[in-house]
C-alpha cells in the first residue's frame, strides 16, 4: 500500500472527544437503572403467574430480556460509558438486580399460598435481608418442584437447569447489550451533546491522486474535488468519505478520509482499510457541499458506465449497386 507524503495543515481542527466519564451522570444513571431494574422483574414475575404453558413462559422470558437490553442501552449511554468492562460490569448489575428481584418476589408468592391457611404472610424485604434463608427456599422449591409439564412434575437437576437458563439468558442479554452500546463510534456535538449521524451519499473517488485529495481535504478547498476521478468500479481501491453531522443544531460535523481495497491474505480476500484523514472538524455548509460532490460524482459515474451513442446503430452507407 503507498504510503502518502504530505503534510497536514496547521489550520486544521480536530475533533476531540468530550469526557466521557461524570460521576454524578454515572451514578444517577446507574441508580434510576437499578430502580427500573426492580420494575421490570417485578413485572416479570406477575407475567410468569399469568401463564402455565412452557412455550409462553419462555416467552416471557425473551420479551424480559429484551427490555432488560434496552434499559441497558439507556442507561450506558445516558451514563456516557466509554469502557467496555464498565459497560460490561453495569449490564451484569441491571441483570443480576432485575433477576433477584424476579426469585424474591416468586419465592414470596409461593411462600404465602402455602402459610396463608396459618395467617402467615412474608414480606419482600424480610427475604432481601435473609438471603441464606431465600436459598433455602429455594432448595426445597426444587426438591418438590411448583408446575408441571405434561403429566410430571418438573423438580430436582431439570428444574435447576431450566432456572439456570433463565439467568444466563437475562444476564447474558444484558451484558451483551451494554457492551455493543458502550463507546459509540459517533461522535457527540460540542454544542448540544446530540449523538452525531452519519451523512450519506459522499463521494467515492479514485485513488489515483490520493495525496492530492488528502490535501485538499485537510485545506477544506472542498471545491477542488470536482477535479478528481470519479470510482467506476465498485471493486477497485477508493477513498471514501465518512461525515458524522449533528441532527439537531448542525453544530458538530466531523470527516473523516480512508482508503479502502480488496487484498488477498493467505488466499482469502479481505477488505483493508487505512485512515488518511481523520476527525476533521467542517462546517455545515461544507457538509452541504460535499453532498452536493456526491450527487455529480454519481451522475459522472452513471455516465461513464452508459454505453457510448452510436455503437450499436446500423450504418446507412450503401454500395453503388444498392443506389
Amino acid at each position: 500500500m503507498t504510503e502518502l507524503n504530505y503534510r497536514p495543515s496547521v489550520s486544521a481542527v480536530r475533533y476531540i472527544p468530550p469526557r466521557s466519564f461524570r460521576p454524578i451522570r454515572f451514578v444517577s444513571a446507574a441508580l434510576v437503572g437499578a430502580v427500573l431494574a426492580v420494575a421490570i422483574g417485578w413485572v416479570y414475575v406477575f407475567a410468569l403467574a399469568q401463564v402455565d404453558h412452557i412455550v409462553l413462559r419462555m416467552g416471557s422470558t425473551a420479551l424480559c430480556g429484551v427490555v432488560l437490553g434496552l434499559l441497558c442501552v439507556k442507561v450506558v449511554r445516558y451514563a456516557r460509558v466509554a469502557s467496555q468492562p464498565i459497560a460490561a460490569l453495569l449490564g451484569c448489575a441491571l441483570g443480576a438486580i432485575t433477576l433477584y428481584t424476579s426469585w424474591i418476589l416468586w419465592m414470596r408468592r409461593i411462600i404465602n399460598a402455602i402459610l396463608q391457611r396459618r395467617g402467615v404472610h412474608v414480606s419482600p424485604w424480610y427475604l432481601v435481608r435473609h438471603p441464606i434463608e431465600l436459598r433455602d427456599m429455594a432448595r426445597d422449591v426444587n426438591r418438590f418442584g411448583t408446575w408441571s409439564f405434561g403429566s410430571n412434575i418438573i423438580r430436582g437437576l431439570p428444574l435447576l437447569v431450566v432456572w439456570l437458563i433463565e439467568a444466563i439468558l437475562l444476564i447474558a442479554t444484558a451484558v451483551y447489550i451494554a457492551v455493543k452500546s458502550a463507546a459509540p463510534s459517533t461522535p457527540l456535538c460540542r454544542e448540544c451533546g446530540a449523538s452525531c449521524e452519519r451523512v450519506r451519499r459522499l463521494p467515492r473517488l479514485a485513488v489515483d491522486r490520493a495525496e492530492d485529495v488528502v490535501a485538499v481535504v485537510e485545506a477544506r478547498n472542498f471545491a477542488a474535488l470536482a477535479e478528481q476521478e470519479p470510482l467506476l468500479h465498485d471493486d477497485d481501491p477508493e477513498l471514501n468519505f465518512y461525515v458524522y453531522a449533528c441532527p439537531r443544531c448542525g453544530g458538530t460535523n466531523v470527516l473523516s478520509l480512508q482508503r479502502t481495497a480488496w487484498v488477498i491474505e493467505n488466499g482469502q480476500q479481505t477488505v483493508r482499510t487505512k485512515v488518511l484523514v481523520e476527525n476533521l472538524l467542517i462546517t455545515k455548509e461544507e457538509v452541504e457541499q460535499l453532498r452536493q460532490l456526491g450527487a455529480e460524482f454519481a451522475e459522472r459515474k452513471a455516465a461513464a458506465s452508459e454505453p457510448s451513442d452510436g455503437l450499436n446503430e446500423p450504418s446507412e452507407t450503401r454500395t453503388d449497386a444498392e443506389t
